[in-house]
């Protein structure tokens, strides 16, 4: 790994008071919300979806991290079928859920 530790520096909330933090981690948010944006999504959805592709991306850079993607079949096709599921996700129509709000 040539940069160890920039992703995790990426995962916490801005530290509290320290205005840098805060700055770089709007920035890095804002393109998330262009990028979804670009979907047309409501805004009552924007942020479950940005938590979602957050989560994923996460879930799945972790696990590449640690090599925990053994299995025979390459790995870049795996990530990009996960983007792909994502977008169509967020294209769908939500099912109607009585805690939504």
């Amino acid at each position: 790994m040539e940069h160890p530790g920039r992703y995790a520096a990426t995962v916490p909330a801005p530290v509290a008071g320290d205005e840098e933090d805060r700055r770089v981690s709007e920035e890095a948010l804002q393109v998330l919300l262009d990028v979804l944006a670009g979907f047309g999504l409501p805004d009552a959805r924007v942020v479950d979806s940005a938590r979602a592709m957050r989560s994923a991306l996460h879930g799945f850079v972790t696990l590449e991290g640690t090599n925990g993607f053994q299995m025979p079949r390459d790995v870049t096709r795996s990530f990009h079928f996960l983007i792909d599921t994502l977008i169509a996700g967020f294209q769908a129509d939500p099912p109607d859920r009585a805690f939504e709000g």
